[in-house]
């Protein structure tokens, strides 16, 4: 929110930036309005280490400080969001991702008919199933509805093997490394033939292509180490319950 409104941003009478609240919130109203909710969340990351960064230093060292202008709003942001009454979750040592993968995943133990985590996080995509959907906001749309058919068109493969899929090809937003020179087209067509990493490392010998064979060899340490890194940890993620919400 506060990116789309970067080249014209919203003022208040002070003058201060008020363009990531006033976004921020607008979609949460059009969310609440529209799809009428009975239980709603917000979900936030603490700011703090968590327990990926003890097995990877360089987990998300890529990414460069908040901007000034969106920190200054923070403190008003979160103000507000305490005003409102939703419940804010977090989860010291935890992402937000594993939070919200926690809570959608008690609610689907619940019974609940359908859970959606708002976000385009594609790491969240390894829990999407029959109830569980991500809800993709999308600029000048309502939002998308994706499921598991939405997933498997998207990367090529289904909800279950997205962690193996990010494992091979690594992830440059979050610093995650993966396998050298293994992309997309390539992780979907190991995962086609072997299903997941375990196999495919216990089958080396039959990945013919002797570059992709010692790429996959010498990068065996970081495809299990990447596979640790982007799996969601929705067991221990989430502590309270959905009475709470």
């Amino acid at each position: 929110m506060f990116y789309a409104y970067a080249k014209n941003p919203l003022v208040n009478k002070n003058g201060d930036d008020v363009s990531l609240v006033h976004g921020y919130w607008g979609t949460v109203l059009r969310i609440l309005s529209k799809h009428k909710p009975t239980h709603f969340a917000i979900v936030c990351d603490v700011g703090a280490p968590t327990f990926r960064h003890e097995l990877y230093p360089e987990y998300k060292a890529n990414r460069g400080p908040m901007p000034e202008e969106m920190a200054k709003q923070m403190p008003l942001l979160n103000e507000v969001i305490r005003a409102s009454g939703i419940p804010m979750l977090s989860e010291k040592g935890f992402e937000a991702d594993d939070v919200m993968a926690a809570v959608a995943e008690s609610a689907y133990r619940e019974g609940f008919e359908k859970i959606f985590l708002v976000t385009k996080d594609k790491d969240l995509s390894q829990i999407v199933n029959d109830r569980i959907h991500l809800y993709q906001l999308e600029k000048g749309a309502d939002g998308i509805d994706f499921g598991p058919e939405e997933v498997k068109e998207k990367y090529g493969v289904p909800p279950e093997q997205i962690r193996d899929y990010l494992a091979l090809m690594g992830d440059s937003s979050d610093n995650v490394p993966g396998v050298a020179k293994v992309g997309p087209k390539t992780a979907v067509s190991l995962l086609e033939e072997f299903g997941n990493i375990d196999n495919l490392y216990a089958n080396l010998d039959k990945v013919t292509k002797k570059g992709l064979h010692d790429n996959l060899e010498k990068g065996k340490e970081n495809a299990f180490l990447s596979r640790e890194l982007v799996t969601i940890q929705s067991s221990r993620g989430f502590k309270g319950s959905l009475g709470e919400l």
